[in-house]
């Protein structure tokens, strides 16, 4: 995949289910993105990742996320996942 910026939001989901940008940049790494049929700019990709378990946080729960992305100069900017619904929770429980 080219270039990878993340927007403001996906960072900030990132950083309550205790994840890094490097943990989605390394998951969505070959993956390749599909434009979305009638809006020019706009991609999606899905991709695995190890959100680790509040309870017990050194195992991991793998979660499938898709990632909408833009068209930025250079490469993409991440501006949305889904698919990390509900992780956040568990932790503040």
């Amino acid at each position: 995949m080219a270039k990878l910026k993340l927007s403001d939001q996906v960072r900030q989901q990132l950083t309550e289910v205790l994840l890094e940008d490097r943990d989605l940049e390394a998951s969505l790494r070959g993956q390749r993105p599909e434009e979305v049929p009638g809006s020019p700019g706009l991609y999606r990709c899905s991709c695995t990742l190890a959100v680790r378990r509040p309870l017990d946080p050194e195992t991991s729960e793998l979660r499938e996320v898709e990632v909408a992305l833009r068209s930025v100069e250079g490469g993409f900017e991440a501006f949305e996942l889904k698919g990390l619904e509900g992780v956040a929770e568990q932790f503040e429980s």
